[in-house]
């Protein structure tokens, strides 16, 4: 009885312990968060979209990249190998301000370059840190434009804003072994080039410069650099050989002590919620055409949403549709395979339904759930992405809600037309191509599922209205013998960059775009790993992983997204509402 007593008293103990840990870090975490966000509300209004301008044609060039201001008169901060003096840039602010700006004084040796901007004003600005302080380990975070998002990026002023993406990342090496650089993990792509990175005081101690091929090999300009020789790049000279110095002052918080929480110690911090919610995410795979594939799927609850009799012993997840195909098997969190069958799949969210016949323990109860829309004042959030039998990765929030325009999962035909002799014919038709396989240069097209066409953008337009995988019934006459084909539209193939930013481990997901209520976050995942809940520091379920977009980016559809899609779906089951 005793003993019993001492393990009673010894269990109790232990959870007080465990309780009271979990607090004291669910409170770090909280702080942190809160840092973070500061720093971004300071921030992100100095943050600026660049882009080469010709004055006299006043159009945009292909030159897109970022830059911060630093002055209230408008001096900017950005990278060399983009920026010339006497050179004229279009500037946009976050808000969609917009003004020009006149390059200054360049030192490509060092990559650091000034601009000015032209017009008076007061404008937004962020406080210069000094590079020489940073420790490893230590956070930053970094503000810019990423060029994945300029897709739709238009020639001629005005141009909307830019999408402003957030990265969190550690100081890696203060110095590399050049000097001249500073290796961190924020993620970096072209279109950030001369974008600043942040310290926790929201200073700014590095601009973007250039990467390598590991997603943690991004490098940034010291700012001690552009104090170095801040004279000489407020002149409008390209430097050849090193100017003249000028004094560094010494940071003034460099003698005191850093209070921040360390990128090691915020991964153990995050140790709790890693191994909570892993149940949450199930491996899905499947068979399309003879090819294996394998995603991630969400736990969901269906509870309230459909006859209680129809639910009695199932289990239901939502999953990447795109990725789903035959033969579905579903790998339980003890490691069993159970079999899956398909009760709703919807093409314009990419989302679909998979219901096993064994009921799910960890669920994420979408009746009761209070799906809020995501906002800017939201940036920051610390977030982990579940994943079965795994810890997780741990990402911020980047971006606030918005629709991911169609590019990738467009219908793609394969071919263009031209207005010739009073006629749309087909003037190209590229090799390996659904269009190959039907049309040939010179044919007529006269009509695309019944809509009369008499333009290259009817033509356009009337592909676009499809997504891969759909027919379109393209009319039209090839030497003088009229013609209806039922064409099935492909993927469009990837582009054949070289650049090493497209080179990066899993690369990009084969539909990366065309989601409704998206949001863009920082995690590494794969395309494998998409399907998968992403939950908030709090544990608040926020969305569900689509698609890996890019080297810097990964995009989430949000949990008031998900929540439509599944109380639509629940309407399958049963044609009673509860």
């Amino acid at each position: 009885m005793k003993n019993k007593q001492i393990i009673t008293a010894l269990s109790t103990a232990t959870m007080l312990l465990l309780n009271t840990i979990a607090f004291s870090q669910a409170k770090e975490l909280e702080k942190f968060t809160r840092q973070v966000q500061e720093v971004i509300k300071k921030a992100a209004p100095a943050t600026v979209f660049l882009a080469d301008y010709d004055p006299q044609k006043k159009i945009l060039t292909n030159e897109l990249f970022s830059g911060v201001v630093v002055s209230k008169d408008g001096l900017i901060l950005t990278a060399a190998h983009v920026c010339f003096p006497n050179k004229t840039y279009i500037v946009i602010f976050s808000d969609g301000t917009e003004r020009t700006a006149t390059g200054l004084g360049r030192m490509q040796s060092v990559d650091a370059a000034i601009m000015k901007i032209n017009e008076p004003g007061n404008y937004p600005s962020a406080p210069i840190g000094w590079s020489s302080s940073l420790k490893v380990n230590e956070p930053c975070i970094s503000i810019a434009y990423p060029g994945s998002f300029n897709t739709n990026t238009i020639n001629t002023p005005p141009a909307k804003p830019k999408r402003q993406v957030v990265r969190l990342g550690y100081v890696a090496e203060p110095l590399t072994r050049r000097g001249t650089r500073i290796r961190t993990t924020c993620l970096m792509e072209p279109g950030d080039s001369g974008g600043p990175v942040f310290d926790m005081y929201g200073r700014v101690v590095g601009l973007h410069s250039s990467i390598n091929m590991p997603v943690t090999d991004n490098m940034e300009i010291p700012v001690d650099l552009y104090r170095k020789y801040w004279t000489a790049l407020n002149k409008p000279e390209d430097y050849k050989a090193m100017p003249a110095e000028d004094l560094v002052p010494v940071d003034s918080l460099r003698m005191g002590e850093k209070n921040f929480i360390g990128i090691a110690k915020l991964d153990s911090t995050f140790g709790g919620l890693k191994s909570k919610y892993t149940d949450y995410s199930l491996l899905v795979k499947s068979v399309n055409k003879g090819k294996p594939l394998s995603i991630l799927g969400t736990a969901v609850s269906l509870d309230g949403l459909a006859a209680k009799n129809l639910l009695k012993g199932k289990g239901f997840l939502v999953t990447k549709n795109s990725m789903l195909g035959d033969s579905i098997q579903v790998q339980l969190p003890d490691g069993k395979m159970v079999a899956g069958k398909i009760i709703s799949r919807d093409n314009n969210s990419d989302l679909a339904l998979v219901q096993i016949d064994t009921k799910l323990k960890n669920t994420i109860d979408i009746y009761s759930l209070k799906a809020d829309s995501i906002t800017n004042d939201q940036l920051g959030t610390l977030l982990l992405s579940a994943e079965p039998a795994k810890t997780g990765v741990v990402s911020v929030l980047a971006s606030a809600e918005f629709p991911l325009k169609n590019f990738s999962s467009i219908g793609y035909l394969g071919g263009g037309t031209a207005n010739k002799n009073g006629k749309l014919v087909m003037n190209m038709v590229q090799p390996n191509t659904a269009a190959m396989e039907f049309l040939k240069v010179d044919d007529e097209i006269t009509s695309i599922d019944g809509q009369k066409l008499s333009t290259p953008d009817d033509f356009l337009k009337a592909i676009q209205k499809h997504k891969p995988g759909e027919v379109a019934v393209v009319n039209g006459s090839r030497d003088n013998n009229a013609f209806s084909y039922n064409i099935t539209l492909r993927l469009r193939p990837p582009a054949n960059s070289t650049h090493i930013a497209s080179r990066f481990e899993g690369g990009r997901s084969e539909r990366y775009d065309g989601f409704w209520d998206t949001f863009v976050h920082d995690a590494v995942i794969k395309p494998s790993e998409c399907g998968g809940p992403v939950f908030d520091s709090n544990g608040r379920f926020i969305g569900i992983n689509m698609a890996r977009y890019s080297r810097v980016s990964s995009i989430a559809t949000a949990a008031r997204g998900v929540q439509k899609f599944v109380e639509t779906s629940a309407r399958s089951l049963s044609n009673t509402q509860i």
